[in-house]
């Protein structure tokens, strides 16, 4: 295990726009869980989040240029 590994599973919310229907709703999944470290992704139309569950130290500006460059401008929620 390395320094960059988490113990345990961690979830980010980000808010993400752009999405019109579900097929850019599946994109986004897609994205978020093409990086490497992302475990999983829930993303939800209505609300305009996105679930990510990471398994390593992934940096939030890396999640946010991924959709970003796609076209889906997104920031993490603030608690």
């Amino acid at each position: 295990m390395t320094s960059a590994d988490l113990s345990s599973p961690r979830q980010l919310m980000l808010d993400v726009s752009g999405m019109t229907c579900g097929g850019c709703a599946a994109s986004v999944q897609r994205l978020l869980t093409g990086v490497d470290g992302v475990s999983a992704a829930s993303v939800d139309l209505a609300a305009k989040s996105a679930a990510v569950t990471v398994t390593k130290n992934v940096p939030v500006p890396e999640l946010v240029a991924v959709l970003e460059n796609a076209g889906f401008p997104a920031r993490l929620r603030e608690e």
